[in-house]
């Protein structure tokens, strides 16, 4: 016997690993000044690079945190900062050459002040997933054996393609009353349109921006304004769908004066354009022969197929009390938060994305003096996909402000960006091989059958060593799959 072959072109997942690691480091003051108490504080995460090496990813990185705080005088500073970092991910079965991706999020961090400036240690979660796209190797059929059944699973390998990418400037002047410097800033960014024109991807969407601010006197407030944009990225191919990725690379806030009420935004944005090509691949799982006797030889193979990519927006509302110890409150002064995806339910076609927004909170006493203090509120979001997927990877990014509430309370509006990727992996046995054996001898004569639920025409006939259309002709009222306990005549 001597096999024929094919090529199975698609994307297969060889693992996924999440892990966490801690990330710590200094922060040095870009001007020397040396915090005396933390006041404001934001951490991200950026991956660099993911490689794969053998039997592990290599990760290297950045931790990026905004410090807000005061100095030795008294007086507010703000700056931002980064510490380096290298982790590596076990996943067996991992080879160089391979494509390894790493999501990354912060689940907790603290920064305190330092000889440098501040220092970081945050808690980071790692979410690495390695696919191949190497061509997969199956049984096409076996010269001279005239009745081989081969039995085939039918599979949606949605591709995921990059089709255009482009960095787009967007500049604004935003209405700020009273405004003489900003201290700290921060944003997010959604897409809430794409459509095609003319060869092009016409992306409309809003960044939000949070800004800690003083005025004349040095009292500080905090302010958050919305931006819409409507901008135009060139695709390098058409597609019958399109989606887009967009990130904030750099955000800069500058106040023009209280004289001009006016602060500028000049925000550095990537817009990435993708295509998801649909088509479905025939694998051959099985395969026997009535005459002949082999086993066949199975390889487990996991496909993974892109879906899209979605994004959502939403508001989150929490009235925070302080806490039991806490100076009295005169005034709230700005706020910060971190969001951490909790759990994610893929049951259905919307998913229901829980977390955390660890939140902190600065507000002024009546005594005059600053105190910061913490709150995680909870959220849940449906964020829809469309259809159903088992593997999706969400990306949280929040921004906040805070006003009061009562006498002991303050409120906390939060602006909450989820980005998602929608992957589906299905799992299947793909017949790579056969291994020669003898025949069985079977009884002959007529049989009866009675099914399991979900057993094929394919399942029983192989289990007889007969032909399928054998026993097609002989049940041509029945259907396959078959129902638990339906009865069928075979003739062996």
């Amino acid at each position: 016997m001597e096999l024929s072959w094919k090529e199975i072109n698609a994307e297969r997942l060889v693992g996924r690993q999440r892990s966490q690691d801690k990330v710590s480091g200094e922060l040095p003051s870009p001007d020397g000044r040396i915090p005396e108490a933390i006041l404001g504080r934001g951490a991200r995460i950026v991956v660099d690079s993911s490689t794969a090496e053998n039997d592990c990813v290599r990760i290297k990185g950045s931790v990026i945190a905004n410090v807000v705080a005061e100095d030795l005088n008294g007086e507010t500073i703000s700056y931002e900062s980064k510490a380096g970092f290298e982790q590596s991910v076990r996943i067996e079965g991992v080879s160089p050459g391979m494509s390894a991706q790493t999501y990354a999020s912060i689940q907790a961090f603290d920064i305190l002040p330092s000889g440098s400036g501040a220092a970081i240690d945050a808690y980071v979660d790692f979410d690495v997933i390695v696919t191949t796209s190497v061509p997969m190797k199956v049984t096409a059929g076996i010269s001279g054996i005239g009745d081989l059944e081969l039995d085939k699973a039918v599979i949606s390998a949605g591709r995921r393609s990059k089709i255009g990418q482009e960095r787009i400037r967007l500049r604004e002047e935003l209405a700020a009353d009273g405004v003489s410097s900003v201290i700290a800033s921060e944003g997010n960014i959604a897409v809430r349109d794409v459509s095609v024109e003319n060869g092009s991807a016409v992306i409309s969407g809003v960044i939000t921006v949070s800004a800690v601010t003083a005025d004349s006197e040095g009292k500080l407030s905090q302010l958050i304004r919305q931006v819409p944009f409507r901008e135009r990225v060139k695709m390098d191919q058409s597609s019958d769908e399109v989606y887009c990725s967009a990130r904030i690379v750099s955000l800069y806030l500058n106040a023009l004066g209280e004289d001009f009420a006016l602060i500028s935004m000049d925000a550095d944005v990537v817009f990435e354009l993708y295509g998801v090509t649909e088509n479905e691949i025939e694998i051959p799982v099985d395969a026997y022969s009535p005459s002949v006797g082999f086993d066949c030889l199975c390889e487990k193979a996991v496909i993974l197929e892109s879906r899209g990519i979605g994004m959502i927006q939403t508001t989150v509302k929490e009235v925070v009390p302080l806490p039991e110890d806490a100076a009295e409150l005169a005034s709230p002064l700005f706020s910060s938060a971190a969001p951490v995806i909790t759990s994610v339910d893929t049951a259905g076609e919307d998913m229901t994305v829980n977390g955390v927004l660890l939140t902190s909170i600065t507000y002024e006493s009546t005594a005059g003096r600053k105190y910061v203090f913490s709150e995680d509120v909870p959220f849940s979001v449906s964020l829809g996909s469309g259809h159903y997927v088992n593997m999706p990877v969400v990306v949280p990014n929040a921004v906040c402000s805070v006003t009061s509430a009562g006498d002991r309370t303050v409120q906390i509006t939060y602006n909450l960006v989820l980005s998602a990727e929608y992957l589906n992996a299905v799992e299947t046995s793909a017949a790579v091989g056969l291994a020669e054996k003898e025949m069985q001898e079977r009884p002959s004569g007529i049989v009866v059958c009675f099914a399991s639920e979900g057993e094929t025409d394919f399942d029983i006939a192989k289990r007889y060593s007969v032909p399928r259309s054998e026993l097609k002709r002989l049940n041509p009222d029945a259907a396959s799959p078959y129902r638990e306990g339906e009865k069928l005549i075979l003739m062996v």
